[in-house]
């Protein structure tokens, strides 16, 4: 009885983060091997790095010492708190950062084929991710008409996913 009232609730936030047009939550929606700090070998140069979100990061500084802390977060709670004290370095930026996700994110899918089948099947669905300056998931899908408060990675997951449909 435990187990279908947990699945239940999964179906039930499923429900939620994922509508019949949008993905609003990636972890919401049981798309963890999407997120970009999903487990994943990624290389950069001679290093392999455990995850897109720690290529990206890597990125960010010149620092060795950091550049290792950044490798060796075990968590994405734990990146997040490095990232939190990285000075950036001069030639960081937002645009740098989407196009590193990018590039690391097709990486990912070109490496890892059983990710990039769930990326797929999402199609058509608008990859939203739940990061929208002052939208939350409960405000409903009329607020997110602003495709300039899209979350970058939304973006770039939509990107590539047209990339890998117009492959086949």
């Amino acid at each position: 009885m435990e187990k279908n009232s947990e699945l239940e609730k999964q179906r039930a936030l499923k429900e939620k983060y994922c509508t019949e047009t949008h993905i609003l939550s990636l972890a919401g929606a049981f798309l963890f091997c999407l997120c970009d700090d999903y487990p994943c070998d990624i290389p950069v140069g001679t290093e392999l790095y455990p995850s897109v979100r720690h290529a990206v990061l890597s990125y960010k500084t010149d620092d060795l010492q950091i550049k290792a802390r950044i490798k060796n977060a075990r968590t994405p709670a734990d990146l997040r708190a490095i990232e939190q004290t990285i000075p950036p370095g001069s030639r960081w930026n937002a645009f740098l950062a989407e196009k590193l996700l990018e590039h690391f994110s097709l990486i990912k899918f070109n490496r890892y084929p059983e990710c990039a089948a769930v990326l797929k099947g999402t199609h058509p669905k608008k990859i939203l991710n739940g990061t929208l300056e002052g939208v939350t998931i409960d405000n409903g899908i009329e607020e997110l008409k602003d495709t300039a408060r899209w979350s970058p990675h939304g973006k770039v997951l939509m990107d590539i996913r047209k990339m890998l449909l117009a492959k086949q």
